[in-house]
């Protein structure tokens, strides 16, 4: 279990004069009540503070300090397009369609069309906490949980609030809040964000042209959730409204997304230790991009796509049960979820204007059912045990296309109706011969449906054009993994070591290729090997002194691909062979607190050919903060201090794009 304790993520900070460290709090991601010390797979536990800490800008940067954890590409959800929001865990198959399951109090946070996240629409001032579960242990969640899950939790609502203002370089500028009332007849709270930066360029100054912009962003969101308990049921509603755009760095580049979400949650408790929970949802988002072609010279820039609309829908449910005997606990459980989504956008821009318009989409419903067990064999050894089954239905696939001058149609395609039914499977073990050693191995299998996006959206960036593919498979996961961990006085330390096979990982496949165009295909790859390692240590000199240090080694190699044979033996594109975390954090004088942390990422490839290097990158952060009291906090942030250039993508023609420059924020936080 890589705990909190590890030091991958900052320890919960005590107020002043205090030296306890408060204890985070665990959202079980196998949803169940088993305890950290009883998971045979890799998890991260995650404190509320770790979320809403000060330094970083973004949920997904706090995510960031797991070596384990990463986006599609190196940049964070502060500039990147929202279609590069992927998330990945060990690296398993990165790309912009997470193949992990992102969840907010069971919810999927995934979008329905594209599979990518929005971690700007989380509150994160109401967060209780969290789980990481790496790798392909997350066989009670099925579809979308291929290469591990995280689970975030809002907290329950108290009376009183706090907020926090931020700006920054680059025109960054933050404000959010959070505030409840409690009353005998039940709880309100309301959460609200308003977020904007003009951003910095992705370009060195020499490479940049006329039609060069910042990466700006802004975003607005605005949560209400009310919880009333009645006899033996809590009942929970929330409802949450987002809206987002930005500028993708050129002229006429941008994108915007909106999303509106609905839930229901009702959980309850009975004698003889068994609990129930239910949970309902419904998810209405649209989102549109601009996306052009640009010139050698970067003076002009000619529209390739116009993506003016893509309505995406989610619907889903769950009930689960739990009961703890003797000697043994059980939880059983079932959801639905089903998604509907299209593309409809303009294309084929000649003489000045569009000629096409396309309307490319289709509907997916899922049903699946799960039990999981976790007994004693014997002292200090215990045994768990996931069945997950699954039923999918891939239907109402279309892509129809008319010239935009007439109205007449060049393409009617009606793709028929696939089925399947998938397994997933999970069976560990946890054994502790002594106080400080804990052993644990599991093996397990999980599967992924490609997204609607995957299926039947075609598009362009600059001279590259990617064709849909209505025949992909579903991706399988087979994987095992084997970990220790140790823990004695101020060190404690855990290492685990995996091994996973994914057959028919959704990649792309050259179909064409000339100076002037290449055209691909996303297609599945016969299989991927994915073997590594990760490790975590921390060591505490004293109450007021940590050291933390996390290192993920990975190697993932195209072990078979018929489409491409040339791709046998490559690494996976986006996936470095090393990612090391390390931070000092510590109490000064004056109540002053202070970390110095450090990420280094190896060099990686941005083509599956292995062509195209990206140098590997070290990032350094400072920060110290400040508490006047129990109501009063401020902080100062340096980011990249160094102003290392951190390249997130390079070109054909060898330009590179860049990750944040440094970046020197602050703010305060008020507490009520």
């Amino acid at each position: 279990m890589l705990t909190l304790c590890a030091g991958l993520l900052p320890v919960a900070r005590p107020a002043r004069g205090q030296t306890s460290v408060l204890a985070p709090v665990i959202v079980s991601d196998s949803r169940t009540s088993q305890s950290a010390a009883d998971t045979p797979v890799a998890s991260l536990e995650i404190s509320a503070q770790d979320l809403a800490a000060f330094p970083a800008i973004t949920l997904d940067d706090a995510l960031r300090a797991d070596p384990s954890f990463s986006l599609f590409r190196r940049t964070s959800s502060l500039t990147s397009n929202p279609t590069s929001q992927g998330v990945s865990l060990r690296d398993i198959g990165p790309s912009g369609a997470s193949r992990s399951l992102v969840l907010l109090d069971g919810v999927p946070l995934n979008d329905p069309f594209g599979g990518w996240v929005l971690w700007s629409a989380v509150p994160r001032l109401s967060l209780s906490g969290g789980e990481i579960e790496h790798g392909g242990g997350s066989s009670v969640w099925g579809d979308g949980a291929l290469a591990g899950s995280i689970s975030l939790a809002r907290a329950e609502p108290a009376t009183g609030g706090q907020a926090d203002f931020e700006a920054g370089a680059f025109g960054t500028r933050s404000a959010e809040v959070e505030a409840g009332a409690v009353t005998s007849q039940g709880s309100l709270r309301v959460d609200a964000r308003d977020f904007s930066t003009d951003g910095f360029y992705d370009l060195l100054p020499a490479d940049r042209g006329a039609v060069d912009r910042p990466l700006n962003s802004e975003h607005q969101l605005a949560e209400v959730s009310y919880e009333r308990p009645f006899d033996a049921v809590t009942a929970t509603v929330t409802g949450s409204v987002f809206d987002e755009s930005r500028g993708n760095g050129t002229v006429l580049q941008d994108n915007t997304t909106h999303e509106d979400q609905v839930s229901l949650s009702l959980r309850g408790t009975m004698p003889a230790g068994f609990d129930w929970n239910a949970l309902g949802y419904v998810e209405r988002e649209s989102f549109s991009s601009f996306f052009t072609s640009v010139s050698a010279n970067r003076a002009t820039e000619t529209p390739a796509n116009n993506q003016f609309d893509v309505p995406a829908t989610a619907g889903g449910a769950s009930v689960t049960a739990h009961w703890t005997g003797a000697e043994a606990s059980t939880t059983v459980g079932a959801d639905v979820r089903q998604v509907e989504g299209e593309t409809r956008e303009d294309f084929s821009f000649a003489s000045g204007a569009f000629t096409g318009i396309r309307f490319a989409g289709g509907a997916q419903d899922f049903a699946g059912v799960f039990v999981h067990q976790d007994r004693a064999l014997a002292p200090g050894l215990r045994i768990s045990a996931d069945l997950r089954l699954d039923d999918w239905t891939n239907r109402s696939g279309h892509d129809r296309e008319y010239k935009l001058a007439t109205g007449a149609p060049t393409l009617l395609a009606d793709y028929p109706s696939k089925t399947g039914v998938e397994a997933s499977p999970n069976l560990g073990l946890v054994w502790q011969p002594s106080k400080p050693w804990r052993l644990r191995a599991a093996a397990y299998r999980g599967f992924r449906l490609p997204t609607l996006n995957e299926y039947y959206r075609p598009f362009r960036v600059g001279t590259v054009t990617t064709e849909a593919n209505p025949n992909l498979t579903v991706e399988d996961l087979y994987g095992a993994e084997t970990g220790v961990s140790y823990t004695a006085g101020p060190l404690e330390f855990t290492g685990t070591a995996f091994a996973d096979e994914l057959y028919h990982a959704v990649g792309t496949v050259t179909l064409s290729e000339t100076p002037a165009a290449t055209t691909v295909q996303r297609q599945n790859l016969d299989s991927v090997r994915t073997r590594g390692f990760e490790t975590s240590a921390r060591w505490t000199l004293s109450p007021a002194l940590h050291l933390r240090l996390g290192y993920l080694y990975d190697e993932s190699i195209v072990t078979k691909s018929l489409a491409e044979p040339l791709l046998d033996g490559l690494r996976l594109p986006e996936v470095p062979r090393g990612t090391v975390t390390a931070a000092v954090e510590g109490d000064g004088p004056a109540g002053l607190h202070g970390e110095a942390r450090v990420r280094w990422v190896g060099m990686q490839f941005d083509d599956a050919e292995n062509t195209l290097r990206l140098p590997s990158a070290t990032v350094v952060d400072f920060e110290v903060s400040r508490s006047f009291g129990r109501r009063l906090s401020a902080f100062l942030a340096l980011e990249n201090a160094f102003n290392a250039e951190v390249a997130a993508s390079l070109s054909a023609t060898g330009l590179f794009t860049y990750d944040a420059p440094r970046l020197l924020r602050g703010g305060v936080r008020v507490r009520w």
